[in-house]
């Protein structure tokens, strides 16, 4: 398997690479090879070599957009944060460590959100659609793997308050969720059900949400996992 590269294609626009041999990567061409693909491609001189993607790929195509619909292109570079469990510190009293727990402790998620994403749903999905598809399509990073990982339990694990607090970012997290478990083949998920220890509690807390698009799109997703008898009944 080669491995491919990251590109942000805008509509009618063109790429050039060219595929080393000796690297066994694709690397940037000289600018005369460039400038002749270039014009062959947008004139049509390369129809029969290139694919329309939208034409005749269009569920992949529509599949990928929502794998990464947050992503942008200065993100592509992205280096995956990495969020430091929080303790309480050392010597405290019992009633203080509650007061610690109640004034000071941030989840996962809210560390995740407010600390690293400084309280931007949008970049914090980006980071997480990211992950998974450096993974899926590198297959060899664990740190993308172990970053998606990290950030699926961080969400499972949320809480109700949190959730009530961020309904739009947990509406949208389902539609990713079915589009990332989609990639998946059902025995593989059958096989690797700890990727699912937890999200019932994380679906009923949004099913009970007094929000109808989160309700709708918890609905969406427990229907899927149940589909596939991935949670119980």
């Amino acid at each position: 398997m080669i491995e491919g590269f990251w590109c942000y294609l805008k509509p009618s626009s063109v790429i050039i690479k060219v595929y080393n041999d000796e690297e066994h990567k694709f690397i940037d061409p000289t600018p005369e090879t460039e400038e002749t693909y270039t014009k062959m491609a947008l004139s049509g001189a390369m129809n029969r070599a290139l694919i329309a993607v939208m034409q005749r790929n269009t569920t992949q195509s529509l599949h990928w957009q929502k794998l990464t619909s947050f992503i942008r292109e200065e993100q592509l570079s992205l280096i995956f944060y990495k969020e430091t469990p929080m303790r309480p510190p050392p010597h405290m009293l019992s009633e203080e460590i509650e007061e610690w727990y109640i004034t000071t402790h941030k989840s996962r998620f809210e560390q995740a959100l407010f600390d690293s994403h400084k309280g931007s749903i949008e970049s914090l999905l980006a980071e997480f659609q990211l992950a998974f598809v450096k993974w899926i399509v590198l297959k060899k990073d664990e740190i993308a793997f172990n970053r998606w990982f990290h950030l699926l339990f961080a969400f499972y694990n949320a809480g109700e308050h949190s959730i009530d607090s961020n309904p739009k970012f947990f509406a949208q997290l389902n539609e990713i969720l079915i589009e990332q478990f989609s990639c998946f083949s059902l025995k593989f998920l059958r096989t690797n059900k700890q990727l699912f220890q937890g999200i019932s509690y994380m679906i009923e807390d949004m099913i009970e949400n007094g929000n109808k698009e989160l309700r709708m799109s918890s609905c969406k997703l427990c229907s899927f996992l149940k589909n596939y008898n991935l949670i119980g009944s």
